[in-house]
């Protein structure tokens, strides 16, 4: 897997975006069994028509579990692509993916120790955020700049960690 001059890698990344994934995951089964559940009930002891207002009623409450879980499955595939990315630097650099931060607080993607000294590496991978940002900035006729981009992207990463940017 990895060429004897590459990068040495201590721990491989995406454990604590699978395990989100499958929390969000099962969360929002349950919600779909509840649905269906209630929508037999109602349709039995009603009418058959009736059983619709407990589906609608699942499915608008597992839409937004569904949207976070396609965002942790983006975030991952980020994390994953950067790691391929850090693969190829020489072997006197040392990686260490996915450190969980204490009492539960997220976690720190990359961590990268080498010549250069300690780098720490938060992924995002913002392709519809982006894009949602520069529509605004061009409604209102703003040019943003990557500063500016990623300005926003550490001041909403810092509230997320409760870490003054």
């Amino acid at each position: 897997m990895l060429q004897p001059d590459a990068v040495k890698l201590l721990r491989a990344g995406g454990g604590y975006l699978k395990s989100e994934t499958d929390r969000h995951g099962s969360k929002r089964l349950w919600i779909l069994c509840l649905g269906v559940c209630a929508a037999i009930v109602v349709g039995l002891a009603w009418h058959p028509v009736l059983a619709l207002v407990p589906l609608f009623i699942a499915a608008s409450q597992a839409r937004p579990i569904h949207r976070k879980v396609r965002r942790v499955q983006r975030g991952l595939e980020g994390e994953e692509s950067i790691t391929a990315l850090l693969q190829h630097l020489p072997d006197d650099y040392l990686l260490v993916n996915d450190v969980v931060l204490p009492r539960g607080r997220g976690n720190v993607d990359h961590v990268l120790l080498g010549p250069c000294g300690i780098v720490v590496i938060e992924t995002k991978n913002y392709s519809e955020l982006l894009g949602v940002i520069l529509a605004k900035a061009k409604q209102n006729r703003l040019q943003p700049t990557m500063a500016e981009t990623l300005a926003y992207s550490l001041r909403r990463q810092g509230r997320v960690h409760d870490i003054p940017v």
